[in-house]
């Protein structure tokens, strides 16, 4: 259940983490102790496959594994997908030393991890085939044509939006522009009212004291 949750959190954070700058920074202490932690973890994993189920499996349990290091389920996820907390872990990494202890996981621990990924590897494997199988029914193209409009309805609506924007923007810009140049002549009549000559740009000329 906690992969699953983990999962469902990691997939919907994925999808916000470009809106907002403000971005989990781990303390020196933390990203050392995750860093460690996911040697160890690896080191127990190392002879488990390496298919993409896997792939994500493991990625879901070290998620769980760190959590309890960075405070919490959102904060592991962004320590390893947000771009912005990944470079400033990068940026920490390479003022620490070069020589650390691993304490790795007992064989155990290597035991139970190893089993509850290959529960969990087996889980993702039979939803895979059921959705396989679904899909391969008459309701299950209609899903999928379904989703195709829905992709291309939220495109359109992306454009629109893009397309409003722009013309928002150069709105702005040719206003701006036609202040600029109303001014400009505002300015230089301004400064030919008097003798009927150019005598520049002046921002003030006063007439009645010549």
């Amino acid at each position: 259940m906690k992969l699953r949750q983990c999962a469902l959190l990691w997939t919907t954070t994925i999808a916000l983490v470009g809106c907002s700058s403000n971005y989990f920074k781990p303390t020196d202490e933390q990203i050392l102790n995750v860093g460690l932690k996911t040697v160890a973890f690896d080191k127990c994993m190392v002879n488990e496959g390496k298919g993409d189920l896997e792939l994500k499996a493991k990625k879901d349990m070290l998620i769980q594994v760190v959590s309890p290091i960075l405070g919490g389920q959102l904060n592991a996820i962004h320590f390893f997908d947000h771009p912005d907390t990944s470079s400033y872990v990068h940026q920490r990494i390479k003022t620490f030393g070069n020589s650390f202890t691993v304490n790795g996981f007992s064989k155990e621990e290597c035991k139970s991890l190893r089993s509850a990924f290959r529960s969990e590897v087996s889980q993702l494997k039979r939803e895979a085939k059921a959705r396989e199988d679904f899909l391969a029914t008459p309701q299950g193209q209609a899903y999928v044509a379904q989703q195709q409009i829905l992709q291309q309805q939220q495109q359109m609506q992306r454009e629109r939006l893009a397309a409003e924007n722009q013309a928002r923007n150069d709105a702005v810009v040719r206003d701006m522009q036609n202040m600029g140049q109303q001014m400009m002549n505002r300015t230089k009549m301004t400064a030919t009212n008097c003798f009927g000559q150019n005598v520049g740009f002046a921002t003030t000329v006063n007439c009645t004291s010549f």
